[in-house]
């Protein structure tokens, strides 16, 4: 039987941690169950942050020898204090269709989806080897997911949902709801474009075979499966980030091959998929700013509309008839207000608001948003304005910045296996995916998975620096 050392947590603790990395990209949506206005996503991290921060804290006041207190990152503490702040720029409640709880529940994200997770995922442990196993148990769980995917992918081509036929048989699944166990493919796709990079630098440097094979695998797999613009794009910028950082750390070979395989992939591979998922067409029509409603015809899409509100929104003063008002750019609405802002702010005759609703497949693109696609920076960008933004950059720059740095201090002679530069260039690269696909979707959102991984991640980048 292996020996526990004295300074390591015991063997159930251990084991209690994988369990919460494996489980952690799984996600429900109660909507299913229980009719709600909008989906209600839950996740056994839901559940498991409790104990595991009772856990954390117990350790630290018996001052556990395997027991550190790491405070979370100052940009994990800027964004959660500024969205906590933003209340008192939110003249009572309900304003304007805002409840007290609308921001609560906005503001608790980066409380209680970011901050308070990476301060608990980097006081899992001290050691290299469990934070690779850590990490190896999520991107297995998001592996499986990842096949569940692919027999989707392969599957007959659905009908699209219609809300006012709910019982109607779809007879397969469509591209927009083509996302393994997630409701749709842009959870899918922000999982994708975190877990893909990492799957990658652990396919070119980890010291186990059957690891970096599986992980090769589950990367090209997953890049095929992956029909979300967003998640596609981020994935594939992670994985060349990977790819570069190898490079410019005279990893020749690892680099080329993964630079190689990229190519192989867009140039070879993706052009040959089945044709019934269209991965090129269905990948540029996401991206697409303007769509054909006709053969002459190209109206400005639901998601360009948006933009333009949210743009118009931000442009505007405080109070528009007091010029002494500051401008909303500043610090925008507040945590909670998106929705209520940007409706105010469609133009009726360029840019109408969408009147479709986000479950109603046959009206996306021009005529309804995309479920869960509206991306971290615009929300941000509205809510809490050029201050959120920055704070927002702050993260990201810590994020990459800091695993590109932990990498090139990692030592070989001391690391035999080069754990901690496997880690640091995993961290790298899902920080670069997190940050491209955080223009499409919102990767830190609670319940629904991605929000445990954006979490442990940046946590990771934060316990390599140290």
């Amino acid at each position: 039987m292996e020996e526990i050392r004295s300074d390591s947590p015991p063997k159930w603790r251990k084991t209690l941690s994988y369990f919460a990395l494996a489980a952690m990209p799984l996600s429900v949506n109660l909507e299913r169950f229980v009719k709600f206005k909008r989906p209600i996503y839950v996740s056994p991290l839901d559940v498991l942050l409790l104990p595991l921060l009772i856990l954390m804290l117990l350790d630290l006041s018996a001052r556990k020898p395997w027991a550190r207190l790491r405070m979370p990152p100052a940009p994990a503490l800027f964004w959660a204090g500024l969205a906590l702040l933003s209340c008192a720029w939110i003249s009572g409640f309900p304003r304007e269709g805002t409840t007290l709880m609308d921001w609560l529940m906005a503001a608790a994200n980066p409380l209680v989806v970011v901050m308070l997770p990476v301060w608990i995922f980097s006081n899992l442990s001290h050691d290299a080897s469990e934070f690779r196993k850590l990490t190896l148990c999520l991107i297995g769980s998001f592996g499986v997911c990842v096949l569940v995917a692919l027999i989707q992918y392969l599957g007959p081509v659905g009908i699209p949902f219609n809300p006012d036929k709910p019982l109607q048989a779809l007879g397969g699944t469509t591209n927009l709801r083509l996302g393994g166990w997630y409701d749709n493919r842009m959870q899918f796709g922000a999982q994708a474009a975190m877990l893909l990079p990492v799957a990658a630098a652990f396919a070119v440097l980890d010291k186990n075979l059957i690891v970096r094979v599986l992980c090769g695998l589950m990367a090209a797999i997953g890049l095929c499966v992956t029909l979300s613009p967003g998640g596609f794009l981020g994935a594939l910028a992670g994985v060349v980030a990977v790819a570069a950082l190898c490079l410019v750390s005279n990893r020749t070979r690892a680099a080329v091959g993964l630079l190689i395989g990229v190519l192989a992939f867009v140039m070879l591979i993706l052009p040959s998929l089945p044709a019934k998922r269209d991965n090129a067409g269905t990948i540029s029509r996401g991206l697409a700013l303007f769509a054909k409603t006709s053969e002459d015809e190209k109206k400005p899409t639901s998601r360009l509309r948006r933009y333009q509100a949210a743009l118009d929104y931000l442009s505007e003063r405080r109070d528009p008839g007091n010029e002494k008002t500051p401008p909303n750019w500043i610090v925008g609405a507040g945590a909670g207000r998106y929705n209520v802002q940007i409706n105010q702010f469609y133009d009726p005759k360029y840019y109408e608001k969408p009147g479709g609703r986000t479950d109603d497949e046959a009206k996306f693109d021009m005529e309804g948003h995309e479920r869960d696609g509206f991306g971290l920076l615009e929300k941000t960008g509205v809510e809490l304005g050029s201050a959120g933004l920055a704070v927002l950059a702050l993260f990201f720059a810590f994020w990459v910045a800091g695993a590109a740095g932990a990498f090139a201090r990692a030592d070989d002679a001391v690391d035999a296996h080069n754990l901690r530069k496997i880690l640091a260039l995993a961290a790298f690269g899902a920080g670069v995916g997190a940050a491209v696909v955080s223009v499409f979707a919102f990767p830190a959102q609670r319940g629904a998975g991605s929000g445990g991984s954006f979490a442990f991640l940046f946590a990771l980048s934060a316990w390599l620096n140290d």
